[in-house]
């Protein structure tokens, strides 16, 4: 309530916890009227943007790199693992890539060349109501805590904000994930706490610090490739990259208008893949 900002950082893949959960909760901690009774209290959100086709690489990266400790957290993993994963290690690991023998793996127009990935396998099914593995497509993702990388971040983290002078967002672009949290923290000036539970059980906070920087850097950090464009375009055929790009409309709107440099590279990285 003294003006200061608080800095709100979202657990490594907590993927249940929304823009509006982060304003319910503390909003209503400061009385009963809500945000309205603290005029000069602002929430202010740092939220990390990338291409949603990066995302989704992202995403199966981790149940790539690490398939059977995934597979114990959830039913809908397992079956992910399983049906995705698993199947394109073997058959890579066989050194065989007959496209009579990839049980449906790489479903593309006949001008297009099939891919043997798992981004494309799973893509794939998911967007082609013929395609034998479709049905399991669909289950795994579509659901409460199943493939949450699948989510928009537009049309489900941000929906139903209070916007307004109550709540500001901050844009973190993956690929120049350091400069935009500096310079986020230089226009917010220095925050007065952290809070690092989404959950909002045993909320703890400390004094922020310079350390602040390595605590987000850390938590937004993946293994996989997912910042190199050409890397996760040759991972899909482009009939899958046009679908990702019609469903995920609205979160490649805002990415381009927050990261416009990444989405030209993006653009540029498209056509010379695709040519």
């Amino acid at each position: 309530d003294d003006g200061n900002s608080i800095i709100y950082i979202h657990k490594h893949h907590e993927h249940g916890c929304l823009l509006r959960d982060f304003e319910d909760f503390f909003f209503m901690k400061r009385g009963a009227g809500g945000a309205h009774t603290t005029p000069h209290f602002q929430l202010r959100v740092m939220v990390s943007l990338r291409h949603p086709l990066a995302r989704i690489t992202s995403g199966i990266a981790r149940r790539k790199d690490k398939p059977h400790l995934l597979a114990k957290r959830s039913e809908y993993n397992a079956l992910f693992i399983n049906h995705f994963v698993l199947p394109v290690q073997d058959e890579n690991n066989d050194n065989d890539n007959d496209n009579d023998n990839d049980n449906g793996s790489c479903t593309t127009s006949s001008s297009q060349t099939c891919i043997h990935t798992v981004e494309e396998r799973f893509v794939s099914a998911l967007r082609n109501e013929s395609h034998p593995l479709h049905d399991i497509a669909r289950n795994v993702t579509i659901g409460t805590n199943r493939q949450n990388f699948m989510m928009p971040v537009s049309e489900y983290y941000l929906a139903n904000s209070l916007g307004g002078r109550d709540t500001e967002v901050g844009f973190l672009c993956i690929d120049t994930l350091d400069d935009d949290y500096d310079a986020t923290f230089q226009r917010w000036s220095s925050p007065s706490s952290f809070v690092t539970d989404p959950a909002f059980s045993n909320v703890t906070t400390d004094n922020a610090t310079t350390t602040g920087t390595k605590v987000i850097a850390a938590a937004t950090k993946s293994k996989t490739s997912s910042g190199n464009f050409k890397t996760v375009l040759s991972s899909f055929t482009k009939d899958s990259v046009d679908w990702v790009e019609r469903t995920y409309v609205k979160d490649i709107d805002l990415y381009q208008k927050h990261c416009p440099e990444g989405y030209r590279k993006y653009m540029e990285t498209k056509m010379d893949v695709f040519s």
